[in-house]
């Protein structure tokens, strides 16, 4: 969002996010995590964060959700560094959904687990407004779940933000779903956003569903009102803005590769 000009705020809307709201977010996310484990962050690893989480809100946003749970991960002992060359490092992008859901003002509504003992986002949820309900540890695909939604909300999507397995191997897809079948809608999707370089689990039992359209209109949107991103191979094409160094070609080329490769890291079951 903080790289281009419109973003969805519904399945069939985008709006454009004037330069106020791009500056309101940059603020809020520098301030409130200015630092991982004592290292400074710079700028650009902050846009690179949001990135990743923009991409993420788009797509979910343009699926037509109406109550979306986000299901988060984040642990600071799984968590060297949470940026690699101004990118996102694992998930830790994608653990910003929540606050660029709050910033672009979305009709979708989301609910996000908060680890009791608390991690690197739970202040900045709390401060920003999150919607967020308490669970007792990070979620694990092996493990049991237990969360208190609102007695009228029922989830017709859950989102699994880099969730790992206490045990190596494969699970199925009907045995993680029933976890979360007394939370959700009889035919909620669940969606396993994961971007671990080692791979040691997998999900099996159903063909994830294609994300070839909703990345079509993603890519229009980020290509609104002028194209910045050939969406053949994620080159940056908008001449008319300056690049003034590598670091910013590295932030588009991240951007680019969220959406042309979406069915690598975003499945849908």
């Amino acid at each position: 969002m903080l790289l281009y000009r419109c973003h969805p705020i519904s399945q069939n809307q985008n709006a454009i996010v004037n330069l106020n709201r791009k500056e309101e977010l940059f603020k809020a996310v520098s301030e409130a995590l200015p630092k991982y484990k004592g290292k400074t962050l710079h700028p650009n690893d902050h846009i690179g964060l949001v990135t990743d989480a923009s991409v993420l809100s788009g797509l979910l946003t343009l699926s037509g959700y109406k109550n979306v749970l986000v299901v988060t991960s984040f642990a600071d002992k799984d968590y060297d560094t949470v940026v690699k060359g101004h990118q996102a490092h694992k998930s830790a992008g994608d653990h910003l959904v929540p606050i660029v859901h709050e910033a672009a003002g979305t009709t979708m509504n989301m609910y996000v687990t908060k680890v009791k003992s608390g991690d690197w986002f739970t202040p900045f949820y709390e401060s920003y407004g999150v919607k967020t309900l308490d669970v007792d540890s990070p979620f694990a695909l092996d493990s049991t779940f237990k969360i208190k939604p609102p007695a009228d909300v029922k989830f017709d999507a859950v989102v699994l933000l880099g969730c790992d397995a206490y045990s190596k191997g494969k699970f199925n897809v009907k045995d993680i779903k029933e976890t979360f079948t007394r939370y959700c809608t009889p035919e909620f999707d669940l969606i396993d956003v994961y971007r671990h370089e080692n791979d040691t689990r997998s999900i099996v039992g159903s063909t994830p569903k294609q994300n070839t359209v909703i990345a079509q209109t993603m890519f229009q949107a980020v290509n609104t009102p002028k194209k910045l991103i050939d969406k053949t191979n994620g080159a940056f094409v908008n001449r008319e803005l300056e690049m003034p160094n590598m670091r910013s070609v590295i932030l588009y080329s991240r951007l680019a590769s969220n959406i042309i490769n979406v069915d690598k890291w975003y499945k849908v079951y």
